[in-house]
């Protein structure tokens, strides 16, 4: 299941602050954009109480130019919004490894992992 995204924005500091928000979320990052200028997603990820502060986090590593982003209500649907993201784009991922569950009860809304 494909989710909706506000998308492709550079992954700096200063845009991260003018659009994001500090709570819960899923995001995809990239390196670059395909030829119709879409973000090629490398890496998916979530935050469960703030997204702002693991993007700029990622901002500092600077492996990434790109970022696009969802908020959800809570740890377990940024999990969930993670996995569809995961699944979505797991082809183009540098990480094969399938999201790590906030809480034990969670589950994967596409394997039900």
């Amino acid at each position: 299941m494909l989710i909706a995204l506000y998308s492709d924005f550079c992954l700096d500091s200063s845009t991260i602050d003018n659009c994001v928000a500090e709570c819960a979320g899923a995001y995809a990052l990239g390196r670059s954009l395909d030829v119709n200028g879409t973000m090629i997603v490398r890496y998916v990820g979530r935050a469960d109480d703030n997204v702002r502060a693991c993007l700029k986090a990622h901002a500092s590593e600077g492996r990434f130019r790109y970022f696009a982003f969802t908020y959800s209500t809570g740890a377990n649907p940024a999990y969930e919004k993670e996995c569809n993201l995961y699944h979505s784009f797991e082809r183009t991922l540098d990480d094969p490894h399938h999201p790590i569950e906030p809480f034990a009860w969670s589950k994967c809304p596409n394997c039900n992992r």
